[in-house]
């Protein structure tokens, strides 16, 4: 069985040009769980495994990344027509 958790992501700021931090995170997540990626408002964004757990994300550093990028939804709308025919070539 797959485990899929949830992060959402806190609106980028002055601080943080480049993007928003960690906002929430499912309790108990472990390092290498797939993830789904939402914003705050619940506007889901991409995919990804987790590089850290719940615990070690509370005592990261503000710039550590919690999250390896595997498809964001502009991919994969943009790859939409490939996807139906079955054609991914990711």
């Amino acid at each position: 069985m797959v485990k899929t958790s949830v992060f959402k992501l806190e609106p980028a700021s002055a601080s943080s040009p480049i993007g928003g931090g960690l906002g929430k995170i499912i309790e108990n997540t472990l390092a290498d769980d797939g993830v789904v990626v939402f914003s705050m408002l619940d506007v889901s964004l991409g995919f990804g495994i987790t590089a850290k757990s719940t615990q070690d994300c509370m005592k990261l550093d503000p710039k550590g990344i919690v999250v390896l990028h595997q498809v964001d939804i502009g991919k994969c709308l943009r790859m939409e027509e490939d996807l139906l025919k079955g054609d991914i070539g990711w």
